[in-house]
Protein backbone atom coordinates (compact mmCIF):
# COMPACT_ATOMS: atom_id res chain seq x y z
CA UNK A 1 0.00 0.00 0.00
CA UNK A 2 1.60 3.52 -0.91
CA UNK A 3 1.64 5.71 1.96
CA UNK A 4 0.51 9.66 0.75
CA UNK A 5 2.24 12.86 1.62
CA UNK A 6 -0.30 15.34 3.10
CA UNK A 7 0.01 18.79 1.79
CA UNK A 8 0.97 20.22 4.65
CA UNK A 9 3.26 18.78 7.84
CA UNK A 10 1.66 18.53 11.35
CA UNK A 11 2.63 18.39 14.43
CA UNK A 12 0.56 17.01 17.85
CA UNK A 13 1.01 18.85 20.61
CA UNK A 14 -0.56 17.98 24.08
CA UNK A 15 -1.51 20.31 26.91
CA UNK A 16 -2.31 18.58 30.13
CA UNK A 17 -2.71 20.73 33.74
CA UNK A 18 -3.01 19.15 37.18
CA UNK A 19 -5.75 21.76 37.90
CA UNK A 20 -8.01 24.15 35.96
CA UNK A 21 -6.88 27.48 37.49
CA UNK A 22 -5.86 30.82 35.36
CA UNK A 23 -2.65 30.65 34.70
CA UNK A 24 0.22 32.83 33.04
CA UNK A 25 1.36 32.45 29.65
CA UNK A 26 4.59 31.20 30.52
CA UNK A 27 3.13 28.71 32.75
CA UNK A 28 1.07 26.99 29.88
CA UNK A 29 3.25 26.49 27.84
CA UNK A 30 5.55 24.74 30.24
CA UNK A 31 2.34 22.45 30.51
CA UNK A 32 2.56 22.68 26.06
CA UNK A 33 4.75 19.68 24.93
CA UNK A 34 5.07 18.60 20.78
CA UNK A 35 4.41 15.05 20.39
CA UNK A 36 5.53 14.06 16.97
CA UNK A 37 5.03 15.43 13.15
CA UNK A 38 3.14 14.03 10.37
CA UNK A 39 3.49 14.37 7.29
CA UNK A 40 1.63 11.39 5.59
CA UNK A 41 -1.73 9.55 6.27
CA UNK A 42 0.03 6.26 7.37
CA UNK A 43 1.80 8.23 10.36
CA UNK A 44 -1.28 10.00 11.52
CA UNK A 45 -3.48 7.34 11.44
CA UNK A 46 -0.99 5.21 13.83
CA UNK A 47 -0.48 7.78 15.85
CA UNK A 48 -4.50 8.43 15.94
CA UNK A 49 -5.03 4.82 16.81
CA UNK A 50 -2.98 5.55 19.86
CA UNK A 51 -5.04 8.74 21.61
CA UNK A 52 -7.89 8.23 23.51
CA UNK A 53 -11.39 9.87 21.98
CA UNK A 54 -12.30 12.69 22.81
CA UNK A 55 -15.14 11.47 25.28
CA UNK A 56 -12.39 9.74 27.55
CA UNK A 57 -9.64 12.49 27.64
CA UNK A 58 -8.92 13.32 31.07
CA UNK A 59 -9.98 16.52 32.67
CA UNK A 60 -7.49 19.23 31.83
CA UNK A 61 -6.43 17.99 28.94
CA UNK A 62 -5.83 19.52 24.96
CA UNK A 63 -4.90 17.74 21.76
CA UNK A 64 -3.66 19.87 19.15
CA UNK A 65 -2.72 19.11 15.45
CA UNK A 66 -1.05 22.26 13.92
CA UNK A 67 0.27 22.62 10.61
CA UNK A 68 4.08 23.42 9.39
CA UNK A 69 5.62 23.72 13.59
CA UNK A 70 2.98 26.76 14.41
CA UNK A 71 3.35 26.12 17.93
CA UNK A 72 -0.39 26.27 19.25
CA UNK A 73 -0.18 29.69 21.38
CA UNK A 74 -1.52 33.23 20.53
CA UNK A 75 1.48 34.98 20.66
CA UNK A 76 2.88 32.30 17.35
CA UNK A 77 3.32 34.84 14.64
CA UNK A 78 1.40 32.72 12.63
CA UNK A 79 -1.35 33.18 15.14
CA UNK A 80 -1.04 36.45 15.95
CA UNK A 81 -3.88 38.54 14.78
CA UNK A 82 -5.75 35.42 14.12
CA UNK A 83 -8.84 33.68 15.67
CA UNK A 84 -10.66 30.54 15.88
CA UNK A 85 -13.87 28.85 15.22
CA UNK A 86 -15.68 27.15 18.59
CA UNK A 87 -17.68 23.90 18.10
CA UNK A 88 -19.29 22.43 21.28
CA UNK A 89 -21.16 19.03 19.94
CA UNK A 90 -23.22 17.28 22.23
CA UNK A 91 -21.19 14.87 24.22
CA UNK A 92 -23.62 12.16 21.99
CA UNK A 93 -21.32 13.23 19.13
CA UNK A 94 -18.00 14.52 20.25
CA UNK A 95 -16.09 11.52 19.34
CA UNK A 96 -17.78 11.90 15.91
CA UNK A 97 -17.11 15.42 15.25
CA UNK A 98 -13.92 15.37 16.26
CA UNK A 99 -12.80 12.91 13.86
CA UNK A 100 -14.46 14.53 10.98
CA UNK A 101 -13.13 17.78 11.24
CA UNK A 102 -9.55 16.46 11.95
CA UNK A 103 -9.56 14.65 9.52
CA UNK A 104 -10.84 17.03 6.95
CA UNK A 105 -8.21 19.64 8.72
CA UNK A 106 -5.32 17.44 7.77
CA UNK A 107 -6.55 17.49 4.00
CA UNK A 108 -7.16 21.12 3.98
CA UNK A 109 -4.90 23.30 2.03
CA UNK A 110 -5.98 26.36 2.84
CA UNK A 111 -3.37 29.53 3.65
CA UNK A 112 -5.08 30.55 6.45
CA UNK A 113 -5.67 27.71 8.24
CA UNK A 114 -3.25 26.94 11.27
CA UNK A 115 -4.62 23.29 13.03
CA UNK A 116 -7.41 22.28 15.12
CA UNK A 117 -7.59 21.73 18.81
CA UNK A 118 -9.55 19.52 21.14
CA UNK A 119 -10.57 20.68 24.96
CA UNK A 120 -11.39 17.94 27.28
CA UNK A 121 -11.86 20.66 30.05
CA UNK A 122 -14.76 22.44 28.03
CA UNK A 123 -15.72 19.54 25.71
CA UNK A 124 -15.13 22.13 22.70
CA UNK A 125 -13.22 21.88 19.12
CA UNK A 126 -11.57 24.94 17.69
CA UNK A 127 -10.18 25.68 14.36
CA UNK A 128 -7.79 28.10 14.41
CA UNK A 129 -6.75 30.24 11.62
CA UNK A 130 -4.30 33.50 11.02
CA UNK A 131 -5.84 36.83 10.29
CA UNK A 132 -9.15 36.85 8.58
CA UNK A 133 -9.45 40.23 7.26
CA UNK A 134 -12.17 39.89 5.18
CA UNK A 135 -15.95 38.64 6.12
CA UNK A 136 -15.89 36.98 3.27
CA UNK A 137 -12.78 34.69 4.58
CA UNK A 138 -15.13 33.65 7.66
CA UNK A 139 -18.04 32.94 5.83
CA UNK A 140 -15.43 30.70 3.80
CA UNK A 141 -14.22 28.70 6.93
CA UNK A 142 -17.79 28.66 8.04
CA UNK A 143 -19.09 27.17 5.28
CA UNK A 144 -16.39 24.82 4.98
CA UNK A 145 -16.86 23.57 8.84
CA UNK A 146 -20.43 23.06 8.46
CA UNK A 147 -20.19 20.98 4.91
CA UNK A 148 -17.42 18.87 6.99
CA UNK A 149 -20.50 18.15 9.80
CA UNK A 150 -23.16 17.82 7.47
CA UNK A 151 -25.39 18.87 9.92
CA UNK A 152 -25.15 22.85 10.43
CA UNK A 153 -28.80 23.20 11.98
CA UNK A 154 -27.47 21.42 15.21
CA UNK A 155 -24.07 22.70 15.65
CA UNK A 156 -23.41 26.18 17.41
CA UNK A 157 -20.33 27.71 15.58
CA UNK A 158 -18.44 30.99 17.29
CA UNK A 159 -15.62 32.98 16.46
CA UNK A 160 -13.38 34.34 18.95
CA UNK A 161 -10.41 36.52 17.91
CA UNK A 162 -6.94 35.43 20.17
CA UNK A 163 -6.11 38.36 22.11
CA UNK A 164 -2.70 40.27 21.23
CA UNK A 165 0.17 40.25 23.57
CA UNK A 166 -0.16 43.51 24.75
CA UNK A 167 -3.54 43.34 25.56
CA UNK A 168 -3.32 40.71 28.06
CA UNK A 169 -0.16 41.73 29.53
CA UNK A 170 -2.08 44.25 31.75
CA UNK A 171 -4.35 41.63 32.75
CA UNK A 172 -1.55 39.58 34.00
CA UNK A 173 -0.35 42.17 35.92
CA UNK A 174 -3.88 42.87 37.29
CA UNK A 175 -4.26 38.88 38.27
CA UNK A 176 -0.86 38.69 39.99
CA UNK A 177 -2.15 41.94 42.18
CA UNK A 178 -5.13 40.27 42.50
CA UNK A 179 -3.95 36.88 43.56
CA UNK A 180 -1.77 38.37 46.49
CA UNK A 181 -4.29 40.68 47.83
CA UNK A 182 -6.17 38.10 48.25
CA UNK A 183 -2.87 35.97 49.87
CA UNK A 184 -2.55 39.26 52.34
CA UNK A 185 -6.31 39.52 53.45
CA UNK A 186 -6.60 35.76 54.19
CA UNK A 187 -3.08 35.91 56.42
Amino acid sequence: MQDLALRSKFSLWIFFAKNSHPMKASEYENNLRKVTDIDSIRKFWGVYQHLQRPSKLPPNCELFFFKDDIKPVWENKHNRGGGKFIIRPREAVLDEVWEKLLVETLFCAHPLLCGIDLSSKRSEISIWTKELELYSQKEDFKNWIFGVLGFAEKVFLEYKEHPLTEDIAPLEKDWDYLLQTAKNNVQ
